[in-house]
């Protein structure tokens, strides 16, 4: 929260609009920081939550900029299948203890 402190910290929540909390967030945007910027909306969003809970706002202005900013790029990583292979090439003993995870079955 302390990101959006210069812009809108000062202002008196039932102030704030949905353009001023673009502004921090496209700020983060540029600067490359997109899972901050995406956190940090959701961070004003409990806020303003809160505060419409206890009779402060009257709306949420920051579930309108949903998909305003740009998602963090996720990167796929492969499942790690043959445990041996993995315990050889990262250099770890090949007698893991427990040996691998139990999967969960779903009732």
């Amino acid at each position: 929260m302390s990101l959006s402190d210069d812009d809108i910290g000062g202002l008196p929540i039932h102030d704030i609009k949905a353009s001023d909390v673009l502004r921090v967030l496209k700020r983060l945007e540029a600067k490359g920081n997109y899972e901050t910027a995406t956190r940090l909306r959701s961070a004003v969003s409990r806020v303003f939550r809160y505060a419409a809970a206890h009779e402060r706002v009257d709306t949420d202005p920051t579930y309108a900029l949903r998909g305003a900013i740009a998602r963090p790029k996720s990167t796929p990583m492969a499942a790690i299948t043959d445990w041996e292979a993995w315990a050889r090439s990262s250099g770890r003993s090949t007698r893991l203890k427990g040996g691998p995870p139990l999967r969960r079955r779903c009732s």
